[in-house]
């Protein structure tokens, strides 16, 4: 922030990844920075407050919120005092997937449908169906992708984490694009070798999706697959420090899931949670 200053800007402001509640207490340490606005996203809750003088908004997800700012510049004022916060609020602007909002831009509204078009184009193809749907917290939503992991990779165990699975799977046809939408991150599976009592440590944790055998023999190695992020460390996990030369599938996270949901063929006679179920 300081050698920002120096480059004789008119204001400063952060965008930051990170919850509101952590940033606040580093700006109520650093009034010199002069901050005109900081904006958050990490915790998914919304917040609006300031902290040394500075704004900090913080919207939840998938933009159904965003900060509004005003700022008045005077150019004639000394560094670091051209800048005044008029306002800042928490716009509301998201709403159900099943109720769209009025429209209010025909130009941005066309621009929609155009992705749209394109993106059923590549990622309609229908795989699957379910009947009830599965919500994103379920235990039958994180058993369906661990258990596509296990049953075609053909491994012992699988594992992933709740954090990782980003938002439920909708009644209806399953497709492509529900699936991507449920894993967007571009993750590859890995296949590590862990011994039980290594096993039983990580899939223990709160944040665990686990599924292999319930009863492990400490010292055995049992063949485990996950993802890149978490064999690297993500969110604390420590794949790597068990198994310093995993196999390395070069398959992406989703496609064992698309594989295993087409090959079981299901309909409204036969949805996916009752397999799943089962």
């Amino acid at each position: 922030v300081p050698a920002l200053w120096q480059r004789d800007v008119d204001a400063v402001v952060v965008i930051a990844h990170e919850c509101h509640d952590v940033l606040a207490p580093i700006l109520s340490r650093h009034p010199e920075w002069r901050l005109s606005f900081v904006g958050t996203g990490h915790c998914h809750r919304t917040s609006v407050q300031a902290a040394a003088g500075t704004p900090i908004v913080g919207p939840t997800w998938r933009l159904a919120h965003y900060a509004r700012v005003r700022l008045s510049i005077d150019k004639a004022a000394a560094a670091r005092e051209r800048a005044h916060v008029d306002s800042y609020e928490l716009v509301e602007v998201g709403s159900k997937v099943d109720d769209p909002p009025p429209s209010a831009d025909a130009a941005f509204d066309s621009a929609i449908a155009q992705w749209n078009a394109e993106m059923k184009r590549t990622l309609g193809n229908v795989i699957g169906f379910s009947k009830s749907g599965l919500a994103q917290s379920s235990t039958g939503l994180g058993r369906w992708i661990v258990g596509a992991w296990r049953q075609e990779l053909g491994v012992d165990a699988a594992l992933t984490t709740t954090g990782a699975i980003r938002q439920s799977l909708p009644a209806g046809p399953v497709t492509l694009a529900t699936v991507h939408s449920i894993m967007p991150f571009d993750n590859e599976l890995f296949i590590c070798e862990l011994t039980g009592a290594a096993l039983g440590e990580l899939s223990k944790r709160s944040s665990a999706v686990y599924t292999g055998p319930k009863a492990l023999d400490p010292t055995k190695k049992y063949r485990v697959a996950t993802t890149d992020f978490l064999y690297f460390g993500g969110d604390g996990y420590t794949f790597q420090q068990h198994d310093k030369k995993p196999t390395r599938t070069g398959k992406s996270w989703r496609e064992p899931v698309i594989t295993w949901t087409q090959k079981q063929r299901t309909t409204d006679q036969k949805p996916l949670e009752a397999l799943i179920a089962r």
